[in-house]
């Protein structure tokens, strides 16, 4: 029999809030889905309300890559691209799959595979329990990503559940700063990945979300100064979802995770590429972000649309712990701003 479910079989209604354990299964089945007005909702509207995506990020000085699954049923879509600061080399892939064919995504965030296959290109996201994951990507252009990513002991993801609109749930557990190992082959050249050098993010979210979603994300991770020593951190920051009672936000330093109040964004949409200003309610976070490559897509199919930008670029400012003021001083991360219809 499953254990730490999300769902309880006898309300058939989400837990909320922060979980500490380990969330063996998102059994949306068992959701009692209904509409505003409290009219029981069909199989249909319950299969294709259901919205779920997973990304994985890998930061360092000299590659930055992002990579997503996303599966909201009417049309699954899947993005790679590939980063090279150094020479400001950029390169992306995207795929769309219609009504979510040769996708799967998981609903046991550490058990099953988690697959996207579009003609000779595949990503696979595999979870080896609740501190290790592998991505591995083939593309037809050659290009093949080998990463395993583990958590460190003592750190532990965030993970969250929120009341979203009138009837709906998001469930999303997201960690940064972690260990990550392996090959990049890109540009024809193979790339060892090893060391504190290269740290990655992972982001798993699901559920019941409103028809339409607009928000804003900040994400960074690794080595700052916290006085004489240098320590991994991490960062998550949300605003527009994961704010009902609880929030996502989060800094990772150490061993320690810190939850925060809401987050502010300033930045011009017209213009995403130029400085950002992202703070925390609670004075946690002050920070200021300088944008130096784009990610975008906009898909319009007149009764689901997204308009999608994430920025690669450095954080700046400082971020404390409660105790300690931490420099940040131009750590590698990712915003954006997106609007999603679906």
């Amino acid at each position: 029999m499953d254990k730490n479910l999300l769902i309880s079989k006898k309300t058939g209604l989400p837990r909320l809030g922060y979980f500490d354990e380990v969330i063996n299964k998102i059994n949306c089945e068992d959701f009692n889905y209904k509409s505003p007005l409290g009219s029981r909702r069909g199989k249909w509207a319950k299969n294709f309300g259901f919205k779920e995506f997973q990304f994985i990020g890998l930061l360092s000085d000299d590659l930055i890559i992002g990579c997503a699954i996303a599966d909201i049923k009417y049309v699954s879509n899947a993005f790679i691209y590939f980063y090279d600061p150094r020479n400001k080399d950029f390169e992306e892939f995207s795929f769309l799959n219609p009504f979510a064919v040769k996708t799967n995504l998981s609903r046991r965030p550490h058990e099953g595979k988690n697959t996207f296959y579009k003609g000779n290109n595949s990503i696979e996201i595999t979870p080896f329990g609740p501190s290790k994951r592998l991505l591995s990507v083939r593309l037809k252009g050659g290009q093949k990503v080998h990463l395993t990513l583990t958590e460190e002991s003592g750190r532990g993801p965030i993970r969250v559940c929120t009341k979203t609109g009138a009837t709906g749930w998001t469930y999303t557990e997201k960690s940064n700063g972690l260990n990550v190992s392996g090959t990049v082959h890109w540009k024809g050249v193979t790339r060892k990945i090893e060391g504190h050098k290269y740290v990655a993010n992972i982001d798993i979210s699901m559920g019941y979300m409103r028809r339409e979603t607009y928000w804003n994300w900040a994400s960074f991770s690794g080595l700052a100064d916290s006085g004489p020593i240098k320590e991994k951190v991490g960062l998550n920051l949300a605003s527009g979802v994961n704010e009902t009672s609880y929030s996502e936000n989060c800094f990772w330093v150490g061993e320690k995770r810190i939850h925060l109040n809401g987050a502010s964004f300033s930045f011009d949409r017209e213009n995403p590429l130029k400085r950002w200003t992202i703070k925390t309610q609670d004075k946690s976070i002050d920070l200021e972000f300088i944008p130096e490559e784009e990610r975008s897509e906009k898909i319009n199919l007149f009764f689901l649309a997204s308009n999608f930008q994430q920025m690669i670029g450095k954080f700046y400012g400082v971020a404390r712990d409660g105790e300690r003021e931490i420099n940040i001083n131009g750590l590698w991360g990712f915003t954006e701003d997106h609007f999603s219809k679906w």
